[in-house]
């Protein structure tokens, strides 16, 4: 299963990632607010943070959804919602720990991130490389080698 790994370090906060993803969700435009990824802006330092959904092993917001409306995509496995069941009670965003699924400012169905069939358009427009579509193989890849990089470096310095 693939999930958009984030770069939190090289964020500069242009939402481009936002706008981009946002057409999906809106006819013939944009709206920072109908997106599935979303630049949040926290701390003292006012950090740039992009959320998206982390595609769950065991998805939440699928528990707590009421009609069974959730499923996964049988080409990407990404945890989507079947529009024709939503019934747009919210319980879904409420059950997120993550905070990732937003509710649609005109539509009934939930914004949740479904992978742009497996070719995320997020990825494809971050200038800075911030997003990438991983395998879940590689997800701690990074801290496993930051960790041993760390080991490594203790034991040279005693």
């Amino acid at each position: 299963m693939n999930r958009i790994l984030i770069d939190y370090e090289k964020c500069t906060g242009c939402r481009i990632c936002q706008m981009v993803c946002s057409q999906r969700f809106v006819d013939g435009g944009f709206n920072s607010r109908a997106a599935a990824i979303r630049v949040m802006v926290k701390g003292i330092f006012e950090a740039d943070v992009p959320v998206t959904c982390l595609q769950c092993k065991k998805p939440l917001c699928s528990e707590a959804c009421p009609t069974g409306a959730f499923y996964r995509d049988a080409v990407t496995n990404a945890v989507m919602i079947n529009e024709e069941k939503c019934i747009g009670c919210g319980k879904c965003a409420e059950a997120c720990p993550f905070g990732t699924l937003f509710l649609h400012p005109s539509r009934i169905v939930p914004i949740k991130c479904d992978l742009c069939s497996g070719n995320p358009l997020c990825v494809q427009h971050c200038p800075n490389e911030v997003l990438s579509l991983k395998s879940e193989t590689v997800v701690g890849e990074k801290k496993r080698k930051q960790l041993s990089e760390k080991i490594a470096t203790r034991r040279v310095n005693k």
